[in-house]
C-alpha cells in the first residue's frame, strides 16, 4: 500500500521561458539503445535515428527548468543536415571555436570520439518556442547555440567518449551528490 495524502499537490502551469531569451545550459543525452555506443533513439516509424536530448538552464531566473528536444542523424538527409550545423555549433561554442576558424587545431576540435562527446555539454542557448499541435500545449526548445560566451554553470561533467551504458552507470554513482545531473540519471 502507498499513501499520498500528504503528498505535495500537482503544479499549475508555469509559463514558458521567453522566446529569445539567452541561458546558459547542459545538453544531457538520454541513451536510446541504438547506434554505437546505444546513445541513438529510433523514431516511432522507424525510419530515423535521433539524439534524444534534454537542456537544463544551470543558472539564473529560469535555472533547473528543462526542455527537450531530438536531433535526426540518419533517415533524413534534410533533418541530419540540421542536426549536423546544430551539433557542430555546440562543438564550437563548449570548445571556444570561432565558426569561421579553418586551421587545423580548428578542425580537430570539431572532431568527435562518438556521440558521448556530447554528454553534458555547456554552452549558452537561445530559446524558441514550438507551437503545440494535436491538442499539445506550446513547449520550448533550443533555437541557436550561441557563440562567443561560455557556460558556467554547476553541472557535473559527465565521462565523454563512452557508451551510453557506461556514462548512465557513472551518472548514478553521482546520483546523491551532482547537481543539474540529468533526468535520466536519477
Amino acid at each position: 500500500m502507498f499513501d499520498f495524502n500528504d503528498a505535495d499537490k500537482q503544479g499549475g502551469d508555469f509559463e514558458l521561458i521567453p522566446a529569445g531569451t539567452e541561458v546558459p545550459v547542459m545538453m544531457a543525452l538520454r541513451p536510446g539503445g541504438h547506434g554505437e555506443g546505444g546513445w541513438l533513439r529510433q523514431s516511432n516509424a522507424g525510419d530515423k535515428l535521433m539524439l534524444d536530448c534534454e537542456f537544463t538552464v544551470t543558472s539564473g531566473e529560469y535555472a533547473n527548468r528543462k526542455f527537450w528536444g531530438m536531433m535526426v542523424v540518419e533517415g533524413s538527409e534534410k533533418a541530419a543536415n540540421i542536426s549536423r550545423a546544430t551539433l557542430r555549433a555546440i562543438l564550437e561554442a563548449t570548445r571556444g571555436i570561432d565558426p569561421n576558424d579553418q586551421t587545423t587545431a580548428a578542425q580537430q576540435a570539431r572532431v568527435v570520439t562518438g556521440w558521448g562527446d556530447f554528454n553534458a555539454a555547456e554552452f549558452i542557448a537561445k530559446v524558441g518556442i514550438e507551437r503545440g499541435k494535436d491538442g499539445y500545449a506550446d513547449k520550448n526548445k533550443l533555437q541557436t547555440v550561441v557563440h562567443g560566451q561560455k557556460a558556467t554553470g554547476t553541472a557535473h561533467a559527465f565521462p565523454r567518449g563512452h557508451t551510453a551504458e557506461e556514462t548512465a552507470k557513472a551518472a548514478q554513482a553521482l546520483h546523491t551528490t551532482a547537481p543539474g545531473r540529468p533526468a535520466w540519471a536519477s
